[in-house]
């Protein structure tokens, strides 16, 4: 069973590294630990301790919490901290086993002792501190002498299959490295995408498949990126590739990737359609335009006999007039009646005088902003609460999903339903699992960004390379047919036209209701 990752980048990306970074050892807070007790602990002062950890001064101490120990510290850690590959380091406790400390963090006992020779040598002892190993990957620098570490799945040998199995090679293009000319929210979007990815690859390679990943940064701009295809000719045998992070550098990696007949996984771009004319391409986020068709059918689905009320909060919202003008359309064409309202209209027991009291209403605001929600939902609870025999309904748009917390009760109370192509609900088991995995892997908490990046990378690397370690040539012929359970993303490809690629069409509906349910609703 083989597992290889390359990567060749820029610089080092020290954001993403989850070893010890040069001057510090990594140290895994105990149970009752104080900053005083670790400080005198390791020799060192205590604002040696707080100046490597900034977060401590507000923050506090959490027992399981990773901090850096600046060096110089007397103590045994030194031994393993000096290992470069250390993800974490472990306080050896009485009795524990060589076994059971690798089944505890997944990781390979000859990856652990090649990360603790000491252990090799002479065993293990109370209270000794040793390194749990992640592999490392060389990364190229403009000097060849110069490395960094990148953060990988724990290596661990998968059951072995009789069945010999092709390797399926993939290449992950992004602006990992940051340039001090651009922002940083590409960078870091690439970074999180690249670190579920790889969650995902460890579960397939647990599964028994081959798999070899290469990534590689890109810088942000046409010509770095070109720059980047020449220079790496290893790529023309990849399987599959996942980029770019830039939208501007989408047409010529499409181009590169046509000619040379791989598959491109565009994750990120949503404002264009790299689809047409290169069957090549899988465009994850299709143009918000492109699932009108798919988001109308729902509504229609749940609301067939609804009187629908579009809310003006005199607030203009270009990325929704062609959503609005799109159902208004609709509504026509099946001759179902539609009332347009200012938010003044909605003011105490005024509504009732503006729509039907006989018939149910779906209020859709004509802006998905959060200062049009915050002005338009407390009204709309107020009239609701004035005539409860009317029946209410709200329905809005994805970016809704990051107001959730604060209007979660009204969202309840207004029985309020939103589209979007992916969700999670913190409180899924797999999104559970998820979060604690990743906070296990890299010392860190998700970011509160929409959508999830980590998880849309282990979605999309899941999906793709499943299916293609599945079908292989036959990938396309299969889509309709091909299922896998994800946490955040869902995946619906269509092509328009035979030289076209693959849009992604799927469309959830996520539904607050009255009875305090919060349900991701799939009509697929």
């Amino acid at each position: 069973m083989t597992f290889r990752v390359q990567l060749f980048a820029i610089m080092a990306l020290l954001s993403l590294a989850v070893t010890a970074q040069e001057g510090y050892s990594r140290y895994t807070v105990e149970k009752r630990e104080t900053i005083y007790g670790i400080s005198k602990k390791f020799g060192i002062g205590k604002e040696a301790l707080l100046e490597a950890n900034p977060s401590l001064r507000t923050e506090g101490l959490k027992q399981g919490q990773v901090i850096m120990i600046p060096s110089g510290s007397q103590t045994e850690s030194r031994e393993a901290s000096s290992n470069s590959q250390c993800r974490a380091e472990y306080k050896v406790k009485k009795k524990e086993t060589i076994f059971g400390i690798c089944k505890k963090f997944d990781v390979a006992q000859e990856d652990f002792l090649r990360a603790n020779p000491q252990v090799k040598a002479n065993g293990l002892k109370k209270g000794q501190v040793v390194c749990i190993p992640s592999p490392t990957v060389m990364v190229a620098t403009s000097s060849p002498t110069k490395a960094a570490v990148m953060p990988q799945p724990p290596v661990e040998k998968a059951e072995e299959t009789p069945e010999k199995k092709k390797t399926l090679k993939a290449a992950v293009l992004m602006p990992f490295a940051q340039d001090a000319e651009t922002a940083k929210a590409d960078n870091l979007h690439s970074i999180e995408f690249y670190e579920g990815f790889l969650m995902a690859v460890n579960k397939l390679k647990h599964e028994g498949y081959d798999l070899d990943i290469t990534a590689i940064s890109t810088g942000y701009t046409e010509k770095t990126i070109a720059q980047t295809l020449q220079q790496h000719d290893e790529l023309k045998k990849m399987d599959i590739v996942f980029g770019p992070g830039v939208p501007t550098q989408m047409p010529l990696l499409a181009n590169y990737c046509k000619h040379n007949d791989i598959r491109l996984v565009i994750p990120f771009a949503s404002k264009t359609d790299g689809t047409i004319g290169n069957d090549k391409v899988f465009q994850v986020n299709a143009p918000r335009a492109r699932l009108f068709p798919e988001v109308f059918d729902h509504i229609f689905r749940l609301f067939p006999d609804y009187n629908f009320v579009f809310l003006d909060a005199g607030e203009a919202d270009a990325d929704k007039q062609d959503f609005i003008a799109g159902l208004k359309q609709e509504l026509q064409k099946r001759n179902q009646t539609f009332d347009e309202l200012s938010d003044f209209k909605l003011a105490g027991d005024t509504l009732r005088y503006y729509i039907p009291q006989d018939r149910k209403n779906l209020f859709i605001p004509t802006s998905g902003k959060s200062s049009a929600l915050t002005k338009l939902l407390p009204q709309l609870v107020v009239a609701h609460r004035i005539s409860p025999e009317i029946k209410m309904v709200l329905f809005g748009y994805p970016e809704w999903q990051l107001y959730t917390d604060d209007h979660l009760a009204n969202f309840y109370e207004m029985d309020t339903y939103f589209y979007s192509s992916f969700y999670t609900n913190n409180l899924y088991t797999a999104s559970i699992q998820f979060t604690n995995e990743y906070r296990n892997w890299y010392s860190k908490d998700l970011a509160m960004t929409y959508p999830r990046y980590p998880m849309l990378g282990y979605d999309i690397a899941y999906y793709f390379l499943t299916g293609l370690l599945k079908f292989g040539n036959d990938f396309e012929q299969n889509l309709n047919d091909y299922f896998v359970p994800t946490i955040q993303s869902g995946f619906k490809f269509t092509s328009n036209a035979p030289n076209d690629g693959y849009l992604n069409r799927k469309v959830y509906l996520v539904h607050f209701s009255p009875d305090f349910e919060l349900v991701k609703i799939d009509f697929d």
